[in-house]
């Protein structure tokens, strides 16, 4: 049966999650099963100095969400692969495996992750699925505030008053 997936990276979370209510509300229309995934890089954690009582916050999350999207009727699936070089391949093979067409996931910021996110769209898109980003951890997203002339504020106080803006409209 084909199906949706939500892709859960550091937001493990049922509650409040744009990507989980958007692969939803997809899925519903399209009369499609939603599967979650989880997928850990311990290489990549080690690389960026994660620590290992976050490595076991994040693995206890993985418990609660998993018992969270159960009572939903969406299975959780765990996958791992040593860094973020293997993500694209194992989300792609993943999605073929279980006629997965479309991937949601929240934006993560940071430049090796979005790097990820771009080479994870690319294969995707090769193989004919398609991944959907979502602002989740921030009110708007990096580069959505620039100056008049398009450039990035040097100076807080005028980003403050084009944020309160924006914020405001």
């Amino acid at each position: 049966m084909p199906a949706t997936l939500v892709w859960y990276r550091a937001d493990l979370r049922s509650h409040d999650n744009p990507a989980l209510v958007e692969a939803c509300r997809a899925a519903s229309t399209q009369a499609k099963a939603v599967i979650a995934v989880f997928l850990v890089t311990p290489q990549q954690w080690l690389e960026h100095g994660l620590g290992s009582n976050q490595a076991h916050f994040l693995l206890r999350n993985f418990e609660s969400l998993s018992q969270q999207l159960n009572a939903l009727n969406i299975p959780l699936k765990f996958l791992e692969t040593p860094d973020f070089q293997g993500v694209p391949q194992k989300l792609t093979d993943f999605c073929a495996q279980h006629q997965i067409s479309d991937v949601y996931c929240n934006q993560q910021y940071e430049w090796n992750e979005r790097q990820r996110d771009r080479a994870v769209a690319q294969k995707l898109s090769e193989s004919g699925a398609q991944l959907h980003t979502f602002t989740d951890q921030v009110i708007f997203s990096p580069g959505q505030i620039l100056t008049g002339k398009g450039d990035y504020y040097t100076v807080f106080t005028p980003f403050y008053r084009n944020w309160i803006s924006q914020l405001s409209s």
